[in-house]
């Protein structure tokens, strides 16, 4: 068509979302910056799912694993993440015509995991993934969580609670319908030497002769104490004491006096700890080792040091006669 300027126009009207290229020719030659490209963008979500992909839908995982295929999927199979670790959560919002809707992830998206015990807030960091109108999600929200315990899971859009009914193909907005999206249990990832606690007696001064104790006590790269299955089945530590600086004849420096010995595990507190003997005063070196999981670590990142102080010296006594002589 042509206007009263003389000048030529044209519409376009496009229901799949993404890019196009638009030719303008005159007979055979380009005009302007010819060819154009024009990216079309999915419009304002809508609150239903149907045939077409419209609507709603939600879904959690864990990194590194495929998410479900429905999402209702996440209701079927609880799934413990482990700390640290991201966890995925995908929110497939569908324009009226089944393209990815077009939302600012910084403002109208929040999913949000309530830790239950402390009230501590995180929230998932916004990405979309894709436009127009493939299969899967089109936004996921992801959040690495460091501190274990039962998170309650949120997803918003605005003032809309966005949720996928547990027995339903459509979604709701109703107080009623918030519960459906699964609680995330976190668990302590395994053990990390660096972190873990290293305590007892053996870690200051000792008397020679003393019963002395050492103490581990494991701990992952966050600070969570391990789970009893890790700890009971999985860690194990071991002690080596060497003499750096004897004073008794009865050792020499660099002689290794402990060695190997395996720490045991105590189911009370799921804690590793062992008791032994120093009976020669001197300098000592302790290096209380991870032997497993993974590489053989030092726990507490380094060896320490400890002095064992010379016993009290033992009088004798005998009873004197006090008859005259």
């Amino acid at each position: 068509p042509v206007n009263s300027l003389r000048e030529r126009y044209f519409s376009l009207a496009r229901t799949v979302a993404g890019k196009y290229e638009v030719t303008v020719k005159l007979f055979n030659d380009q005009l302007g910056l010819s060819p154009y490209v024009l990216s079309i963008a999915g419009g304002p979500p809508v609150n239903h799912l149907g045939a077409g992909r419209k609507g709603l839908a939600t879904a959690a995982y864990p990194n590194g694993t495929s998410g479900p295929a429905r999402g209702d999927a996440l209701a079927a199979a609880k799934v413990n993440y482990i700390a640290g670790t991201p966890i995925l959560f995908d929110i497939d919002l569908r324009d009226a015509y089944g393209n990815v809707a077009s939302i600012d992830t910084e403002t109208d998206l929040l999913v949000k995991y309530k830790r239950q015990s402390s009230g501590e807030v995180v929230t998932g960091t916004i990405a979309q993934r894709f436009v127009g109108q493939k299969a899967g999600a089109g936004y996921t929200a992801t959040v690495p969580i460091a501190r274990i315990g039962t998170y309650g899971v949120t997803a918003q859009l605005g003032a809309v609670s966005i949720c996928l009914p547990l027995n339903a193909t459509a979604n709701y907005t109703s107080e009623q319908a918030r519960v459906c999206i699964s609680d995330a249990d976190v668990v302590a990832a395994q053990a990390d030497a660096a972190t873990s606690l290293l305590q007892g007696s053996g870690t200051e001064g000792a008397t020679a002769g003393d019963r002395i104790s050492l103490r581990v006590v494991p701990l992952d790269a966050f600070g969570n104490v391990i789970t009893e299955e890790q700890s009971r089945y999985v860690a194990r530590y071991t002690v080596n004491i060497t003499s750096t600086a004897p004073a008794s004849d009865n050792v020499t420096a660099g002689q290794v006096v402990l060695a190997d010995s395996v720490l045991r595990y105590v189911l009370l507190d799921d804690s590793h700890d062992i008791t032994y003997e120093l009976p020669a005063a001197g300098a000592y070196t302790v290096a209380v080792t991870q032997a497993a999981p993974g590489a053989p670590r030092l726990v507490g990142g380094a060896a320490i040091n400890m002095t064992v102080s010379p016993a009290a010296a033992a009088v004798a006594r005998r009873p004197m006669s006090t008859e005259a002589a």
